[in-house]
């Protein structure tokens, strides 16, 4: 499995090419360590989608204050399709705390 790669300068923090292999032009998360425990993270908590065509950059910013964690949150609900989330639909989230933990336990890709 992929670790992490310090030496992409990524900002922000959490950004995906610092979790995946690039591989034929695409990021693959198939082999993400990250990715892979991201769905056992503990739930935070939930909340309810209350109007049309959210999307998840917006409510990064509302739970965490910041748009980097939109892709986390895709994954961590199981969502192909996460530009848009319909009203009435209830997402899963995580601490940020338990997200550090899990960011820190990754080797690196040359250990």
């Amino acid at each position: 499995m992929y670790g992490i790669n310090m030496s992409v300068d990524a900002v922000p923090r959490f950004d995906l090419r610092r979790y995946c292999e690039w591989n034929e032009g695409m990021y693959d998360i198939c082999t993400s360590d990250f990715i892979s425990k991201i769905e056992k993270l503990p739930v935070a908590g939930e909340v309810q989608i209350t109007v049309d065509e959210e999307r998840l950059d917006n409510l990064s910013w509302k739970l965490y204050g910041s748009t980097q964690y939109w892709w986390i949150l895709a994954v961590y609900n199981y969502m192909p399709n996460f530009k848009y989330l319909r009203k009435g639909v209830i997402i899963r989230y995580f601490s940020l705390s338990d997200l550090e933990l899990l960011n820190m336990s990754l080797k690196t890709e040359t250990e």
